[in-house]
């Protein structure tokens, strides 16, 4: 087709994968209270590997959103990493864990396509280096999704060896994790109230009986 057309196709490409995820979402959400968190994630980034080797050695339109979508299909599980992220943190460092996942995100989205645009075409855009005839010649974008599934390659042997289940066995074991929660944030504010009010204490000169507000005694 023409180069004038590129954007267009880019575009399916790229929608494909996202609308496939969109409609594959509510099922790997509702796999993963069943099965747990942990199968869905390494299934996830299994088929990742896969997908993204069929997309870089795609040899039609047809072939590459087909990769993209059955990649999209299996990822739908961004319900999942954010309930496995509530599960391993807790009320003292949650809010960080979900920073630093959003800030991850974004480090991805400028790193990915810069990756994929210096590696891609390599017969192109190096031709002293790699050959028009060599396998990344034949399928130019092989290279950048090569390097892709090394890269999640590596995140999925770490996952099923270090990877922890946190899927709850009952109701029974959530609440009372959830109360471990609570327990510890009513401990934060009574220390807070304690050291407040030995502040207070001292700046008015109480004693155990008797309180001063504005120069006049108070009893407590």
């Amino acid at each position: 087709e023409s180069r004038d057309q590129a954007g267009f196709y880019a575009g399916i490409i790229s929608s494909t994968f996202s609308m496939a995820q969109f409609l594959s979402s509510f099922f790997w959400g509702w796999a993963s209270d069943r099965i747990g968190r942990r199968p869905v994630l390494l299934l996830g980034m299994s088929t990742t590997i896969v997908a993204t080797l069929v997309f870089g050695l795609s040899t039609s339109f047809a072939m590459a959103v087909s990769a993209r979508a059955v990649h999209g299909l299996f990822n739908g599980n961004i319900g999942a990493v954010k309930t496995y992220l509530g599960e391993v943190s807790d009320a003292s460092n949650r809010a960080k864990a979900f920073s630093l996942f959003a800030m991850m995100g974004g480090v991805g989205r400028i790193v990915g396509p810069t990756l994929g645009g210096v590696l891609a075409r390599p017969a192109e855009q190096y031709p002293n280096i790699v050959s028009g005839d060599s396998l990344f010649g034949r399928f130019p974008y092989l290279l950048p999704s090569l390097c892709t599934t090394v890269i999640i390659g590596v995140g999925l042997i770490l996952g099923v060896f270090f990877l922890p289940e946190t899927r709850k066995r009952n109701a029974a074991e959530a609440v009372e994790d959830t109360q471990e929660d609570e327990a510890a944030l009513l401990c934060e504010d009574d220390g807070a109230v304690d050291v407040e009010a030995a502040l207070l204490g001292r700046g008015t000169g109480d004693t155990k009986d008797e309180r001063t507000i504005g120069g006049r005694p108070v009893k407590g």
